[in-house]
This record gives C-alpha cells, sequence and structure tokens, in this order.
C-alpha cells in the first residue's frame, strides 16, 4: 500500500494540479478548465471570499472525473495509484473527510456548531423568506379574491 505524505487539502489539490499540467506552474496557472472541481483551488490558497471546502471538491473530482458513474464503493475501494501520474495526491480526501482531523475533534466541532445554533435554522435554506406563521406571498394573494 503506497504511504502519502501528510498534507492540507489545499496542498494536496495544489500537487495534483502541477501534475496535471506536466509539471509545469505556468500551465497551472493558464488552466481553462473551469469546469473542473480543482479549478477555484488550483494555487493552494483558500478563496477570497465565501465558504470553502477544498475536501469536497477532491471528493468531487473523483466520482465525477476519476471514477465518473462507478459510484460510492468503487471511489471507496480506490488504490490511489494512477497508471501516469503514479500516487494521486487527493487520494485520502477522497471520500470528503479530511483524515488530518480525528473524530473525536471532529465530533468537538459538531458540538460547537450545535450550542450555537440548537435549532439548526442557520443551515435552512430560505428560512428568511417568511415566518413560521406567515403565508407565502402566492397564498396570500390567491384568497384576496375569496
Amino acid at each position: 500500500m503506497t504511504t502519502y505524505p501528510k498534507r492540507s487539502p489545499l496542498e494536496a489539490i495544489r500537487v495534483f494540479c502541477i501534475e496535471c499540467q506536466g509539471g509545469s506552474f505556468q500551465g497551472v496557472t493558464e488552466c481553462a478548465d473551469k469546469a473542473c472541481p480543482f479549478y477555484p483551488y488550483r494555487h493552494g490558497t483558500p478563496l477570497a471570499k465565501g465558504r470553502h471546502s477544498p475536501v469536497r471538491a477532491c471528493r468531487a473530482y473523483c466520482f465525477e472525473n476519476c471514477l465518473p458513474g462507478s459510484g460510492h464503493e468503487a471511489v471507496k475501494d480506490c488504490g490511489g495509484d494512477t497508471a501516469l501520474l503514479g500516487p494521486c495526491p487527493v487520494f485520502p480526501f477522497r471520500m470528503g473527510k479530511n483524515p488530518n482531523i480525528s473524530a473525536a475533534t471532529r465530533e468537538k466541532a459538531r458540538q460547537r456548531a450545535l450550542e450555537a445554533d440548537p435549532l439548526g435554522l442557520r443551515s435552512r435554506k430560505n428560512s428568511q423568506a417568511h415566518g413560521p406563521f406567515d403565508a407565502p406571498e402566492s397564498t396570500k394573494e390567491a384568497g384576496a379574491d375569496l
């Protein structure tokens, strides 16, 4: 089994992109493949604004580009060695989890998030659209004719 150096997800993506471009740093800068999940992270730096998740980009790459249509088990069973490039730099992150973070640390972060938002209101989409007892505008308009 291949051993992988301990890298951050951003470092792994940077190494992957350099290998993808044949070792050319200039090729990484000039990369035009905006559909690639690694494109925003190709320089090995976090995004300037908004939430970013390079680990999710690694998972997306493995599912969509490396083993498209193969499913969860194929990605899970991947050996991480490629015929052309050798050991895949993003292999440790293929399942969408950072192996550098322990399960205990992950659980502590989950507990902190629950304490900060016990009802999960921040994660609900469109929670600001209307209050829990307000009818949506489309319903109000329909009832106006009655």
